[in-house]
């Protein structure tokens, strides 16, 4: 979701639109560039992973999308990967030792077979 605290967080909207307008003349393309818009009740389950050392515009991204899912009362989870940023993380996913293999596991086999006590 594109909101006014995203942009004073750092990005700007001209950066968006750019991405996302794909030749639309409206104002609609700023919901359709957001998946928070998307979100609905009976939705799957959502992992959600964001860097740390991502900026701060991108992590409240998540955050939003979280919230959303909340709202709407989609099981989430959001996890913050400290120190990587997001090409870190795919490059990490391998990892064993890093936050964010473990996390995907977890969550995958909590949804398989209900959460490890």
């Amino acid at each position: 979701m594109c909101d006014g605290e995203t942009y004073e967080l750092g990005h700007k909207l001209r950066d968006y639109e750019a991405r996302f307008r794909c030749g639309d003349p409206t104002e609609n393309w700023k919901a359709k560039a957001s998946p928070v818009h998307c979100v609905t009740r009976g939705a799957p389950p959502f992992l959600i992973l964001y860097a740390t050392e991502e900026t701060k515009s991108l992590q409240r991204q998540s955050q939003l999308l979280h919230e959303a899912l909340q709202r709407n009362e989609v099981p989430t989870e959001l996890v913050a990967v400290p120190g990587q940023n997001h090409c870190r993380i795919v490059l990490t996913l391998s990892r064993p030792d890093r936050t964010s293999a473990p996390a995907i596991l977890r969550f995958i086999r909590e949804r398989l077979n209900g959460p490890v006590s």
